[in-house]
C-alpha cells in the first residue's frame, strides 16, 4: 500500500517536473529569440510591437504547447533535441527510491511555500496602493475636465481623479475601478500635466493595469527562473514606451520637451521608494531606454502589416507540436500526446 502510494505520487511528481521543464525550455528559447530580433530591429519596430512580442514570450511560459501546427515553434525544438532532458516514461519504469522521493517532496513544498509568500506579498501591496489610492481627495473640477478632454482624445472613459501631496508620479491604481492619482505639484505645469495624464490614460486604454497582474503571475510561478525576470522587465518597459508615444502623439509637448519632463519626474522622485512612498514603474522603469527611444528617429512601418506579422508571430510560437513528430528524448507536448492517445483509443 505504502509502495503504491509511492509509486503515485513520484508519478505525479515526475509528470509536473517533465511539463515544467518544457515550460521553461520553450519559454527560454523564446526569450533569447525574441531579444534578439528586437536588439536587431531596434527602434525602427515601435515601442508598442516591442510590448506585443515581449508578452508572447512571457505567454510561452505558462502555454508551452498549444494547439499543433505542421512547422510552429515547439516543433522546430521537438526537432532538435534536447540532450539533457530525462524520459518521464525511463524514471517511471524504475524503483521509486526513498530518498528521490522525499527530495521531491522537500523541493515541491519549498517551491509551493515560496509562490504563496510571493502570491501574499502582492496582493498585500496592490491593496495598500488601492486603499492608499482610494483615501486621497477627489480633484479639483479643473483637472477633472481636463482629464475628460484627454479621455476623449484617445477614446476611452474617464477614470475616478484624485490628488495626491506627496512628490509622486502620476499612476493608475486598483484593478476593477481604476483610479488615477495626479500630484498637487504638476498643477503648476500645465503642460506636463496634459502629456502625463494622456501617458496614464494610455495605461487604460492598453487594460496595462491587467497586463501588470498577469506579469506579477508568471514572476511568481516562476520565481527562481532569470530569463522570466528579463522578459518581464522588458515587457514593463515596452508599455512605458509604446504610452510615451501616444502622450507625444496626441499632447502638447515634442518628444524633446516630453523626454525632459520625464527626467524632471524622475528626479523629483527619487529615493521616494526608499523612503517607503510610491514610485512607480512609469519613472523608475529603464529610464534611458525610454528617453532614447522618444528621441529616436521617426519610424514609418504600415500598421496593419505590423499587426498581421504579430499574429502570425503569435500563432507560430504559441502552437505545439505535431503528435506525430515527437520530440527524440522525451516525447510530444504533453498535451499533444494526451490527445494523440484519445484519438488512438
Amino acid at each position: 500500500m505504502t509502495h503504491t502510494l509511492f509509486s503515485q505520487i513520484d508519478d505525479m511528481t515526475a509528470t509536473f517536473g517533465s511539463q515544467v521543464w518544457t515550460s521553461l525550455q520553450h519559454g527560454t528559447v523564446l526569450v533569447i529569440v525574441t531579444a534578439v530580433f528586437l536588439w536587431a530591429f531596434g527602434r525602427r519596430v515601435p515601442a508598442g510591437v516591442h510590448a506585443l512580442l515581449w508578452t508572447v514570450a512571457l505567454v510561452k511560459f505558462i502555454v508551452p504547447c498549444g494547439p499543433a501546427l505542421i512547422g510552429s515553434f515547439s516543433t522546430g525544438l521537438y526537432s532538435v533535441g534536447d540532450p539533457i532532458s530525462v524520459s518521464a516514461e525511463n524514471v517511471l519504469m524504475g524503483d521509486v527510491h526513498p530518498w528521490v522521493f522525499y527530495m521531491k517532496i522537500v523541493l515541491l513544498s519549498a517551491y509551493s511555500v515560496g509562490v504563496l509568500f510571493l502570491a501574499a506579498t502582492a496582493i498585500r501591496r496592490w491593496r495598500r496602493h488601492a486603499r492608499r489610492a482610494a483615501s486621497l481627495p477627489p480633484a479639483a473640477e479643473p483637472t477633472r475636465a481636463l482629464v475628460a478632454t484627454c479621455a476623449r482624445k484617445i477614446g476611452i472613459r474617464p477614470p475616478d481623479v484624485r490628488v495626491s501631496d506627496e512628490p509622486v508620479a502620476p499612476h493608475v491604481a486598483g484593478l476593477f475601478h481604476p483610479i488615477l492619482v495626479l500630484p498637487r505639484w504638476l498643477d503648476d505645469q500645465p503642460a506636463a500635466e496634459e502629456a502625463f495624464v494622456l501617458h496614464e490614460l494610455a495605461h487604460l486604454r492598453r487594460r496595462d493595469h491587467w497586463l501588470l497582474l498577469a506579469i506579477a503571475f508568471v514572476e511568481i510561478v516562476f520565481f527562481f527562473w532569470p530569463p522570466v525576470r528579463f522578459a518581464a522587465r522588458r515587457l514593463r518597459s515596452s508599455r512605458e514606451a509604446a504610452c510615451d508615444e501616444t502622450a507625444v502623439a496626441h499632447g502638447p509637448l515634442g518628444a524633446a520637451a516630453y523626454a525632459r519632463s520625464l527626467v524632471g519626474v524622475a528626479a523629483r522622485c527619487c529615493g521616494l521608494e526608499r523612503a517607503g512612498g510610491l514610485m512607480p514603474a512609469a519613472v523608475s522603469t529603464r529610464l534611458e531606454e525610454r528617453v532614447d527611444y522618444l528621441l529616436a528617429p521617426p519610424r514609418r512601418t504600415g500598421r496593419l502589416w505590423l499587426v498581421l506579422l504579430v499574429a502570425v508571430w503569435g500563432v507560430w510560437t504559441l502552437a505545439g507540436a505535431r503528435a506525430n513528430a515527437p520530440h527524440p528524448t522525451y516525447g510530444p507536448c504533453p498535451e499533444e500526446a494526451a490527445a494523440a492517445a484519445a484519438r488512438n483509443s
